[in-house]
């Protein structure tokens, strides 16, 4: 399982397509249902040498075509039984982009975007 250090800022996108189902009974309407999906994930990190799985994890895993099991866990960070719980978002992703850009004197940062291949799944936490 990937467990991501020191993320800054993440962006989870999950796509429908569009199929058109219009018939001449549409009465100029445009009439679609929907069609595959596809997912995507985009972190900001901060550059850490030490990093137990940071840019140089993520490198190795690129440079190797090598699938990762994402854990993306999406809401305050508590269970607090009131029925606010937090959600596990879970798939299976490939690094599609890796960017590791220099700073002068400020913090490193680098940007990873991963493809999800296959399903995603969305369970509540509530424990």
């Amino acid at each position: 399982m990937a467990a991501f250090d020191l993320i800054k800022d993440s962006t989870i996108t999950i796509n429908t397509a569009e199929r058109d189902t219009t018939t001449k009974d549409s009465n100029g309407w445009a009439e679609m249902l929907p069609g595959l999906k596809d997912a995507s994930i985009d972190l900001t990190c901060l550059f850490k040498h030490d990093a137990t799985f940071g840019y140089n994890n993520l490198n190795s895993a690129q440079l190797a075509g090598t699938a990762l099991d994402i854990e993306v866990q999406v809401g305050t960070g508590a269970y607090d039984g009131a029925g606010d719980n937090d959600y596990l978002l879970s798939c299976t992703a490939y690094i599609t982009s890796l960017s590791l850009p220099s700073a002068f004197e400020d913090n490193i940062e680098f940007s990873v975007s991963l493809k999800v291949t296959g399903a995603v799944t969305y369970a509540e936490i509530t424990a």
